[in-house]
């Protein structure tokens, strides 16, 4: 998230979204 104070919520929040992201179609796949 774009917050000013640093947030562990946030942070952890951008950094899931990242990496499913970059994620390929195939890995997705294995998930599920």
């Amino acid at each position: 998230g774009t917050v000013t104070a640093f947030s562990p919520f946030d942070a952890r929040a951008d950094a899931e979204a990242l990496r499913k992201a970059m994620k390929t179609p195939a890995e997705v796949q294995n998930i599920k």
